[in-house]
C-alpha cells in the first residue's frame, strides 16, 4: 500500500502542470502514488502528464471524455486511491519543498493523526511575490501554524486551505466524505466535514503548499453564486450543530463578502443579479438562516435598491 495518494485534477492546465507534477515527482517520500484526472482537457495537458508517466510508474491517469468539474475529478480519484493517506494538489500549484510529503506523513504516523497539515502560502503570478505569514490576518491567521502540536478542531475552526493537509483515507471512506457537486466553495465543505469527523489534527509550522493566484480570470456567474451560498449554508448548519462560534462568524462574513462582491458586477450583469436574488431568497427560507437574522436585515437592505432597479421584487 502506498504511503500517500496524491490527487491532481487537471483541466486545460498545460501552462503550469509541469511545475506542479515536478514538485510531486521530486518528493523525498518515494512510496507514493500520483492519481491525475484529466477532466476533458482541450490543450496539451495530456502530453505533459504522459512525459511524467512514461518514466515514473507511480503516475497514473483517469480520463473524463466530457467536462465534469473539479469535484467529480477529485472524487473519482478518491475512489481509486490506495494510499494510507490522501493529499490534494491543484494543477496550477506546487509543493514548495522536496520534503513536504515526508514531513507531513511522518508527523501523521508518529502521532497516529487522522489528519496532518502545515502552513499555507500564496504566490502572486503578476508580481512573483510569495506570502507565507498570516499571523495578523484575522480569520486567515489559520493559514499559519507557529508551532508543532495537536489541535482540537473545536479550538481551531479553520475552513480554508484544505490542500496543506493529508487525510487518512480510512477516515474519509468510513464517514462517506467526498467533495460536494459544486463549482464554487466546495473545498471548505470538504475540509469542515473531514475535520468534524476527525475531531483533531496534528500540525507542523513548515510551509507545505504554494497556491498560485492572479493567473486566470475570476469567473462569477449565476451557477457559481448559487453554489457558494449553498456551501456556506451547509457550513453554517454544521457550525450551529456543534456550536462552533468562530466558524459561524466567518460564514456570516462570507455571505456579506459574496453579496458585496456581486454588486460590483451585477449593475452590468442582470443575470448575475437575478441569480443572487434567487440564492438569497433560497437561503433566507432555510432554518439555518433564521439563526442569523441579525445579518439578514443588512443583507436585504444592501440589495433592496438594486432589486428595485431591476424589478426583481
Amino acid at each position: 500500500m502506498p504511503t500517500v495518494s496524491v490527487i491532481v485534477p487537471m483541466h486545460n492546465s498545460a501552462e503550469y502542470l509541469a511545475e506542479a507534477l515536478a514538485s510531486v515527482e521530486m518528493q523525498t517520500l518515494e512510496d507514493i502514488e500520483v492519481i491525475c484526472v484529466d477532466d476533458a482537457s482541450e490543450d496539451n495537458t495530456k502530453s505533459i502528464y504522459e512525459l511524467f508517466a512514461h518514466d515514473d510508474a507511480r503516475f497514473r491517469c483517469i480520463t473524463f471524455h466530457e467536462n465534469r468539474g473539479v469535484s467529480a475529478a477529485r472524487n473519482e480519484a478518491l475512489r481509486a486511491a490506495r494510499g494510507e493517506y490522501v493529499a490534494f494538489l491543484d494543477d496550477d500549484d506546487w509543493y514548495p519543498e522536496k520534503t513536504t510529503l515526508e514531513k507531513l506523513y511522518h508527523a501523521a504516523v508518529e502521532h497516529d493523526a487522522p489528519i496532518a497539515g502545515g502552513s499555507f502560502s500564496e504566490f502572486d503570478n503578476r508580481t512573483n511575490v510569495v506570502k507565507e505569514d498570516y499571523t495578523d490576518e484575522g480569520h486567515l491567521s489559520c493559514f499559519t501554524f507557529t508551532e508543532e502540536r495537536r489541535f482540537e478542531y473545536r479550538d481551531w475552526q479553520g475552513d480554508f486551505g484544505f490542500q496543506r493537509f493529508i487525510f487518512k483515507r480510512s477516515l474519509l471512506e468510513q464517514n462517506g466524505i467526498e467533495f460536494p457537486n459544486l463549482i464554487r466553495h466546495e473545498d471548505p465543505v470538504f475540509l469542515v466535514r473531514a475535520m468534524v469527523a476527525a475531531g483533531w489534527f496534528y500540525a507542523i509550522p513548515d510551509v507545505v503548499y504554494r497556491y498560485r493566484f492572479h493567473h486566470k480570470p475570476r469567473m462569477l456567474g449565476a451557477e457559481s453564486i448559487d453554489d457558494a451560498v449553498e456551501a456556506i449554508s451547509e457550513i453554517l448548519a454544521i457550525s450551529y450543530e456543534h456550536d462552533y462560534q468562530t466558524l459561524r462568524d466567518w460564514q456570516k462574513e462570507l455571505l456579506m463578502v459574496y453579496a458585496a462582491d456581486s454588486i460590483g458586477l451585477i449593475f452590468n450583469e442582470k443575470e448575475i443579479l437575478q441569480a443572487r436574488a434567487r440564492a438569497i431568497r433560497s437561503v433566507t427560507a432555510t432554518k439555518t438562516f433564521r439563526h442569523i437574522a441579525d445579518i439578514a436585515g443588512s443583507y436585504k437592505s444592501m440589495l433592496r435598491d438594486v432589486f428595485k432597479q431591476y424589478s426583481l421584487d
